[in-house]
């Protein structure tokens, strides 16, 4: 989605300030996301979301939703961004958007030497993340994402242990903590860093509530892709204290979820780390062929 006349003209509406340039930032598989000059200088995102094929139902309009009233929630948090205005039913982007500050920073994927830094700052956003609020209220209830079929993957080597997995999510979450606030998607594409210090945490239309572990998942097994397993296993055990329920059961789950997304796990390439295709199935086989022996 291109930053077109619509777009530009409603951030100027609603900043009362000239655009002076428009960059595409990478990321986003269900948004485009643009960072927008503003005359006078200043740096706002605006976020537009669109609805995906085979998911139902439209999510579209209710992600810009779920963006804002977590925006809304996180006010004067200093690790999230700030809502500056939100197009819900797209009347005047093209589709629903939101407009926040930009915050300083970017995605640290690739650590290279660095990982036990990384691994520090990774959990250092899970750790603020879930002590924001540890009993909320007026969110939606998480689920599993898994949107295909409950099956081996085409690709995988060893479907046996696929098949276990998707059995073990079949009725739903593992077993986990008590509900807290999550954010859903905490992968290190969402988690910005400047000169390896912790700068924000972005991309809150997956607002939630469930178990501490959700999170902590989510984020271990694109370590482990981003990585590998012994960089998981460090996250892991930096976070234990967070996530007391964690078992070998949210490995799966995760796995299971990105199964059918693999292919877009490469947009990390885009941040900068080294992914392969094969090499990203390869790392799901392992992770959850570890549950499996676990």
């Amino acid at each position: 989605m291109r930053f077109d006349g619509r777009a530009r003209g409603w951030v100027e509406a609603v900043t009362g300030r000239a655009v002076v340039r428009a960059r595409r930032m990478p990321g986003g598989v269900s948004s485009a996301v643009h960072e927008v000059g503003l005359a006078g200088g200043g740096r706002l995102v605006l976020r537009r979301t669109i609805d995906l094929p085979g998911i139902e139902p439209p999510t579209a309009r209710a992600e810009a939703e779920r963006e804002v009233d977590g925006l809304r929630r996180l006010a004067g948090w200093p690790l999230a961004p700030t809502l500056v205005a939100a197009d819900l039913d797209g009347e005047r982007c093209g589709a629903p958007a939101v407009l926040v500050t930009r915050l300083p920073g970017r995605p640290w994927v690739a650590p290279g030497a660095a990982v036990g830094a990384w691994v520090d700052g990774l959990a250092a956003a899970l750790r603020a993340v879930h002590e924001l609020d540890p009993a909320p209220t007026g969110l939606p209830a998480t689920r599993p994402w898994i949107f295909g079929p409950r099956a081996a993957p085409s690709w995988t080597a060893v479907p046996e242990a696929w098949t276990w997995a998707f059995s073990v999510v079949a009725d739903g979450l593992p077993a986990g903590g008590p509900d807290r606030l999550l954010h859903r998607d905490l992968h290190p594409g969402n988690v910005l860093f400047s000169r390896r210090r912790l700068t924000g945490v972005v991309d809150w239309e997956s607002l939630c509530r469930g178990p501490a572990e959700l999170d902590l998942a989510r984020s271990r097994v694109q370590v482990a892709v981003l990585a590998g397993l012994d960089a998981a296993d460090a996250l892991w055990a930096r976070c234990a204290d967070l996530a007391p329920a964690y078992g070998p059961a949210w490995d799966a789950l995760v796995a299971c979820e990105l199964s059918l997304w693999t292919e877009d796990l490469l947009a990390f390439t885009r941040l900068g780390a080294t992914l392969t295709l094969p090499g990203i199935r390869a790392t799901l086989d392992e992770v959850v062929t570890r549950a499996h022996a676990a």
